[in-house]
């Protein structure tokens, strides 16, 4: 496994998850200069278009909108982190926990659909959580074929 202070590179991003294999190795990434672009975010435009096949929606134009769309969340990560001098990781897991407010306070009353949808994006938030216990930093792609 290669340590964080091994890396030469100055961006931390990749497809796999958990790039980071525990949660503080964001800080120290952030203070090294090292810019790390939390997994879950870049990741998300499979999510996206997963919810939409689920909901039988198969715009795609709004689709693309909401994948493009990702790149303007992680400017406002990158933004916000260097202001407050925190770690990447927290920003977006404040900036997705404000979402779910800011939507469960745009109604009084959760449909199912909404429940869902918080429900699968607080799961993911916690897998990613629980998965960063592997010693080391994930540096391999993994490629996985899924049926």
């Amino acid at each position: 496994s290669t340590s964080i202070q091994e890396i030469r590179a100055s961006i931390i991003a990749g497809a796999a998850n958990n790039q980071l294999s525990k949660p503080d190795m964001a800080e120290t990434a952030r203070q090294l200069g090292i810019l790390y672009a939390p997994d879950y975010v870049i990741n998300a435009g499979g999510i996206i278009d997963i919810h939409h096949q689920q909901l039988g929606e198969r715009n795609v134009d709004r689709v693309r909108k909401e994948v493009t769309a990702i790149g303007a969340t992680l400017t406002s990560i990158f933004h916000r982190a260097k202001s407050t001098e925190m770690p990447t990781s927290v920003i977006a897991d404040q900036m997705a926990e404000e979402r779910f407010l800011a939507r469960r306070q745009q109604t009084a009353s959760l449909t199912r659909r909404d429940i869902s949808i918080h429900k699968l994006c607080r799961t993911l938030l916690s897998l990613r959580r629980l998965t960063t216990t592997i010693p080391g930093i994930k540096l391999k792609w993994q490629k996985r074929n899924i049926m």
